[in-house]
């Protein structure tokens, strides 16, 4: 970029992509309010630095950008909206073997999205204005499934958790990408104290219904739930056990509030991993008011709505604590 951009008063957005920041002065961006840097090669942390001094009045930033081994302190009063993406083509082995850390001071954000591969460290030290959290990891920027690697590494992104959950726990609207529910897991089974009371929405995306999700949310108001993937026999069975093991061994405090549950499905199959999971929350979910399915593409088709109607019989059998509580199935 030319060095007269950075001094270019006037600016209030500004979307820079592929490019290469590399700042020889001080910036003076001073009514910039929305600063978008993607796919960037050469971001640094005092690059961010200086932006974010010469951008008194900056409340929307999105990065971007290629990991570098670069720690990272977002200070600001007046950012409202925080996106961080940080991707790595060299794979698990040589990210690993760095150590950065993110650092965040920002006491009027609303909403916070963290992707990519994860910092060593991330210390969230003023987000209490914070409503809506988002933590989803994964390798390539344009993945939407979490990398093996990072499964097999409950230790690290345990103690990542430590470090993140006790900063969100006022946050209301959380999304999860799998691998989260799985290391929140682990945690819990540590006596890791990691729930979070406060949360009334809760998004996350699984081939597998995780129960662990109903452990730690048990307040959240609404549940939606995208489902990818063909559900495979020995996964329905091993659902079924988890749900019938953790119903036998409910502790007499738990209460579930939810009142909306919302699945997005790739088409509908009567023997799909969501029946377990809606079982037990259609007998412990005693203020439920509806249960709502978004079946990607049309649900007009024969073979659809057979699969619909087998389907429909079978959530119907089913025994519910809620007198109320409606299905509804719709296209997406």
């Amino acid at each position: 970029m030319p060095q007269c951009l950075y001094s270019c008063s006037s600016l209030k957005v500004l979307s820079i992509m592929d490019g290469y920041f590399r700042i020889e002065g001080n910036v003076q961006w001073n009514q910039l309010k929305s600063l978008a840097i993607i796919r960037d090669l050469g971001l640094t942390g005092d690059a961010i630095n200086r932006i974010l001094c010469g951008s008194p009045q900056l409340e929307v930033l999105t990065m971007s950008f290629e990991e570098r081994g670069e720690s990272m302190s977002i200070r600001s009063t007046s950012l409202k909206e925080l996106s961080i993406d940080k991707y790595d083509y060299r794979g698990y082995a040589a990210y690993a073997s760095t150590s950065t850390e993110l650092r965040i001071w920002t006491p009027n954000l609303k909403t916070l999205e963290i992707r990519g591969v994860p910092f060593s460290k991330c210390l969230l030290m003023n987000v209490s204005s914070l409503t809506h959290a988002t933590l989803w990891y994964s390798h390539h920027p344009n993945e939407g499934t979490c990398c093996d690697d990072f499964l097999s590494s409950n230790h690290f992104l345990g103690d990542l958790y430590g470090q993140i959950l006790p900063s969100i726990q006022h946050v209301e609207n959380v999304t999860l990408c799998p691998c989260c529910v799985q290391v929140l897991g682990a945690m819990i089974e540590g006596c890791m104290n990691s729930s979070s009371p406060n949360v009334k929405l809760l998004r996350f995306r699984s081939d597998c219904i995780e129960i662990i999700t109903i452990e730690i949310f048990p307040l959240s108001k609404k549940l939606v739930i995208k489902v990818e993937g063909r559900c495979r026999n020995e996964d329905l069975i091993f659902a079924s056990c988890i749900y019938r093991e953790f119903e036998e061994n409910l502790p007499m405090s738990f209460v579930l509030q939810l009142g909306t549950i919302e699945f997005i499905l790739e088409d509908i199959l009567e023997d799909d991993i969501i029946f377990p999971c809606l079982e037990f929350l259609l007998k412990n979910a005693s203020r439920l008011e509806k249960i709502v399915f978004r079946v990607k593409g049309s649900v007009q088709h024969s073979q659809s709505l057979e699969s619909l109607s087998r389907a429909s019989q079978k959530l119907l059998k089913m025994p519910r604590s809620s007198r109320t509580a409606e299905f509804t199935f719709c296209e997406y």
